[in-house]
């Protein structure tokens, strides 16, 4: 995988992120993760997933899948989001990175690569993180 080109919001990817940006995490549940219609979202939630490891993740938000991943905008190769699962016991952050372009639908197989950067022991529920428990410092 090449480097990070630009951390962009998960609901609009052509907005990036910088260290004056809010914070705003927002969930879609446990179901298909539609985050194109909330611009703001730079960290998304998709509770109660079946693998929270990275290639299970991955796997999860493909097209079709349990939790298909529905964003605003194109993705160019390098650019990320950060996406916030559980499975039920502990949760954890990952970075999206796209090896592929992902254009305005459902991510497709293969497009985005995802890399574990944190795992919160014992938070059962992601979606209890909110916005007051991250801020993107530079």
């Amino acid at each position: 995988m090449s480097g990070v080109t630009d951390l962009v919001t998960v609901g609009l990817v052509t907005n990036s992120i910088s260290a004056a940006t809010a914070v705003d995490v927002t969930s879609a549940g446990d179901g298909a993760a539609d985050f194109s219609g909330i611009t703001t979202t730079n960290i998304g939630v998709i509770t109660t997933v079946a693998s929270a490891t990275a290639a299970g993740v991955e796997d999860l938000i493909e097209v079709s899948a349990t939790n298909a991943l529905t964003m605003s905008g194109s993705l160019t190769v390098g650019e990320a989001f950060l996406i916030l699962t559980d499975n039920g016991t502990d949760s954890f952050l990952f970075l999206a990175v796209a090896i592929a372009a992902v254009n305005d639908t459902t991510v497709a197989a293969n497009a985005l690569n995802f890399v574990q950067l944190i795992k919160f022991d014992g938070v059962a529920d992601a979606a209890t993180l909110v916005d007051t428990n991250f801020d993107f410092i530079a």
